[in-house]
């Protein structure tokens, strides 16, 4: 289907009219439970839920955002599953993409040029990192820093706020507590077990200290879920667009230049054809 009517500047031609009630009417089937739809205007980036109504307001004021000439936000393949858990999903992230924006937006305090509240506080957990402090350290920083900074300053008031604005960011990581010598992890149907099952290690999951009533395990691995990492990078225009080149800037010529062009990816799509179709499916 032609779109190139989506690149026309003159927002009140026949032609760009016509293409936005074509566009409204395919939205209009995938509206969730309040009727609303992913804004896809140069100012709301397919970020923000609104009414059909504002949607189309906001396309005649600022256009549509640069590229979105296949509408994955706005029509699917009938196979494809869906269900309200999966909005609700969607919604609570465009939630946190909200307050990160606000967060990367937000003065660190009344008329600071140089740091945002959100590239601050990276810069104080990449510190932290190096550094290998500890985290009742990372918090007298943190308090150190709000008494010393102007009034009006806008960081959290504990190093358990900051952990909660990364997780939100995409970059947390969950602890499993992990057998001594490697044999098994303490995860799911292992989770309550407080020695190893392997008969030949027997090794206990806790370290044993006098005076102490927390239980400390001996071993933790820190897992990095994938899933909220690769989201993260469709949050900026830039990285979206090579994201999604494979599907829409790929040569298909038989030469092997991304792993979409491998036969492990291609039966992959055969086989979940609904998921192919849509650019991000990397």
């Amino acid at each position: 289907m032609d779109r190139s009517w989506m690149l026309n500047k003159n927002k009140f031609s026949s032609e760009y009219i016509q293409g936005v009630r074509s566009f409204l009417d395919v939205a209009k089937q995938h509206v969730d439970s309040s009727g609303r739809i992913r804004c896809p205007c140069k100012n709301c980036n397919n970020c923000y839920l609104k009414k059909v109504v504002e949607v189309k307001q906001d396309l005649f004021l600022h256009g549509f955002v640069e590229d979105y000439t296949q509408w994955t936000h706005h029509e699917f393949s009938a196979e494809r599953p869906s269900s309200n858990h999966e909005t609700t999903s969607s919604e609570k992230e465009v939630e946190k993409f909200a307050r990160l924006l606000n967060d990367a937006q937000c003065e660190l305090y009344p008329g600071c040029k140089k740091y945002s509240k959100l590239s601050f506080l990276i810069k104080m957990i990449y510190n932290k990192t190096i550094t290998n402090s500890s985290n009742k350290s990372f918090s007298m920083n943190l308090e150190l820093f709000k008494d010393a900074l102007p009034e009006g300053e806008t960081l959290p008031k504990s190093y358990y706020e900051v952990k909660k604005l990364m997780h939100d960011l995409g970059i947390g990581y969950i602890t499993i507590d992990a057998c001594v010598n490697d044999c098994i992890l303490y995860w799911k149907e292992y989770e309550h077990l407080d020695t190893c099952l392997n008969p030949m290690c027997r090794a206990p999951r806790w370290k044993y200290g006098l005076g102490k009533c927390k239980k400390i395990a001996q071993k933790v691995v820190r897992y990095f879920p994938l899933k909220p990492r690769l989201q993260r990078l469709f949050m900026s225009k830039e990285i979206a667009k090579d994201m999604r080149w494979h599907k829409e800037k790929r040569v298909n010529d038989d030469v092997i230049r991304h792993p979409a062009d491998a036969e492990a990816w291609k039966e992959f799509d055969k086989e979940n054809d609904w998921f192919a179709q849509d650019p991000r499916n990397v």
